[in-house]
């Protein structure tokens, strides 16, 4: 971990459960680091070391650490459901694009074979 993921994994570690979610400001202010930064850290903490940390855009909104199987369930929904919903975009876009370009522009994503199992 580098020292910014180290700092916010140590803030983020007192935020344990949704009803202790912390917004990106209240980050900025204790870490000291632009949102955009803080937001790719909180990414890799997931994604590379595991770290089981939720974003709730719902009241009480913020970054937080899951504490048990229905704050773990909410967060994904969540993303699966952005997920969908871009989906829906891309596709009505690329309609347009073939309607006003005349081109296919067509990028099939296989996201279950980026997905581990187990």
């Amino acid at each position: 971990m580098d020292k910014l993921e180290q700092r916010i994994f140590e803030l983020l570690s007192g935020h344990r459960g949704i009803d202790s979610a912390i917004i990106v400001k209240e980050i900025q202010t204790q870490i000291g680091s632009d949102e955009r930064r803080i937001r790719k850290a909180i990414s890799r903490l997931v994604q590379e070391y595991h770290c089981p940390i939720a974003s709730s855009v719902s009241y009480p909104y913020g970054f937080y650490f899951i504490t048990n199987e229905e704050e773990a369930k909410d967060c994904l929904r969540q993303y699966w459901s952005r997920i969908a919903e871009l989906s829906k975009r891309a596709k009505a876009l690329n309609k347009t694009i073939r309607a006003e370009l005349g081109k296919e522009i067509q990028m099939e994503l296989d996201f279950n074979a980026h997905r581990e199992t187990g």
